[in-house]
C-alpha cells in the first residue's frame, strides 16, 4: 500500500515538473527581449517587464511630481505590466536633506494612508487615482535617496507606446 501511495506522489511529481518544464519553455519561446541603447524591453505572453525609462517618462506614467533638482541614478527607471496590472518605479537622488524631501512629498499626498518617519529615513504610502504610491526617502553617503513607486489597475491609455530612447 504504502509503495503504491509512493508510486503516485512521484508519478504526479514527474507530470507537475513535466508541466511546468513545459510552461517555461513555451513562454521562453514567445518571449522578446529588445534594446535601444541603454533600454531594455522584455515581453512575454504575461507581460510586459521595460527597464532604463527616461526619469520624465517614468514620472508622466505614474503621475507623481519629482523632487525639484533630483536626478535619476543610472538606470533607475523601470515598469512592468503583468495580468492587467502595471508597475511603475523610480529612483532618484537629491542634494537637499532627508526631512526637505519628505516635506515636499508630504504636501504632494497630504492624505497618505500610511507615513512613517525614523530619524532621516520616511516613508509614504497613498492612494492615488493611478493606484497604490510608495516614496521611500533615506539618506545615503551624505544625499539623500529617493524610491517612488506606483502599482495600478489598466495602464494609461497611450502607454503602449515604445520608450523613448
Amino acid at each position: 500500500m504504502v509503495l503504491i501511495v509512493v508510486a503516485i506522489l512521484g508519478g504526479l511529481g514527474i507530470l507537475g515538473s513535466a508541466a511546468v518544464g513545459f510552461f517555461v519553455w513555451r513562454a521562453a519561446r514567445h518571449s522578446r527581449v529588445e534594446t535601444s541603447g541603454e533600454n531594455v524591453r522584455i515581453q512575454t505572453p504575461l507581460g510586459t517587464v521595460e527597464a532604463g525609462q527616461k526619469a520624465e517618462q517614468a514620472a508622466r506614467n505614474m503621475g507623481v511630481d519629482l523632487y525639484p533638482g533630483a536626478r535619476v541614478l543610472g538606470n533607475g527607471a523601470a515598469a512592468m505590466s503583468m495580468g492587467g496590472m502595471k508597475t511603475v518605479a523610480l529612483e532618484l537622488e537629491s542634494d537637499d536633506p532627508p526631512q526637505n524631501v519628505a516635506w515636499f512629498y508630504k504636501e504632494k499626498f497630504p492624505r497618505a494612508t500610511f507615513s512613517e518617519s525614523q530619524a532621516d529615513h520616511y516613508a509614504i504610502v497613498s492612494s492615488t487615482e493611478k493606484g497604490l504610491t510608495t516614496v521611500s526617502i533615506v539618506p545615503h553617503e551624505g544625499k539623500t535617496r529617493i524610491h517612488i513607486a506606483v502599482v495600478g489597475g489598466k495602464p494609461p491609455a497611450g502607454d503602449d507606446e515604445e520608450p523613448a530612447p
